[in-house]
């Protein structure tokens, strides 16, 4: 076992993604730097869910994994045994809720729940739902955002319900992504996806839709005075701009070419405007 595997099993750069956006979730409620407690365990949680969550999912999935040959994947290239993940699930997701319930807020503790309960159910029967499946992975990007909102705040801002609904759409199209690369042992185990269903043309063309309204969304605060810290910021603006320049170019590269090499590099890349997308996001409210 090296640490590559041990990264690769937790996929530990969702986790910290999801654990950022928590904490901007917080900042952009906050109008600043929340109390130290709020970020660390606004942070602790999320990571403890998806480290629990994508560590399932390997156990659940090896056997499509090893047809779609995703020797990413560390139980593919037999670097854990097989029941390794579970072990690793089954100490995760409750230790996120052990965190939830340390923070004595009745919300955290409330959304770790309910999230490691519906990672639980996807990974065990929803996976096989075409498009609730898709949503599913959309909402657990948007949701850290809203759930940092709501650890400062009882309601959630209009900005921040904007930038979740960026996140869910690109978190979407990045699922369908998921799902044009691993059509193989999908098809084989019976596993029913959009690209099954409808083509891999098709699914392009949906990832492409979702991923142009997210860039309307990020850009939206900055022409209509939803909020003051980013309606004419240019600083926001540029990076905004920068994010969905990034976006919309994944969008038409897809169009062109959706095989299997050009959907993996651009699920790669993807990952990398999500995590631009979260420092955007930080610029209107603190500079």
């Amino acid at each position: 076992m090296h640490l590559r595997d041990w990264y690769d099993l937790t996929r530990l750069d969702h986790g910290i993604l999801w654990g950022a956006a928590v904490v901007v979730g917080e900042i952009l409620a906050y109008r600043g730097i929340p109390p130290l407690q709020y970020i660390i365990l606004g942070f602790a949680a999320p990571l403890l869910v998806e480290i629990g969550v994508f560590s399932l999912n390997d156990y659940m999935d090896r056997e499509s994994d090893i047809l779609n040959n995703r020797i990413d994947r560390p139980l593919v290239r037999g670097a854990f045994p097989r029941q390794y993940p579970l072990y690793i699930a089954l100490v995760m997701l409750p230790g996120a809720v052990v965190v939830g319930f340390i923070s004595s807020l009745m919300v955290p503790l409330i959304l770790v729940i309910l999230f490691s309960a519906l990672g639980v159910l996807y990974n065990v029967k929803l996976k096989g739902v075409p498009c609730v499946k898709n949503c599913i992975m959309g909402v657990c990007i948007a949701a850290p955002l809203l759930g940092g909102n709501l650890i400062v705040e009882d309601e959630i801002l209009p900005v921040v319900a904007l930038f979740a609904t960026a996140a869910f759409l690109l978190g979407t199209g990045r699922e369908i992504l998921k799902d044009m690369m691993d059509t193989a042992g999908d098809k084989a185990t019976g596993c029913r996806t959009l690209p099954l269903l409808i083509g891999s043309k098709n699914s392009a063309r949906i990832v492409f839709s979702l991923f142009l309204v997210s860039c309307v969304v990020i850009l939206f605060p900055c022409g209509y005075p939803c909020d003051s810290f980013y309606f004419h910021d240019i600083l926001y603006l540029i990076s905004a701009c920068i994010t969905c320049g990034l976006t919309v170019y994944c969008a038409c590269s897809l169009l062109k070419d959706w095989s299997r090499t050009r959907v993996v590099l651009l699920r790669k890349r993807t990952f990398n405007i999500l995590e631009l997308g979260v420092f955007t996001f930080l610029l209107g409210v603190l500079f």
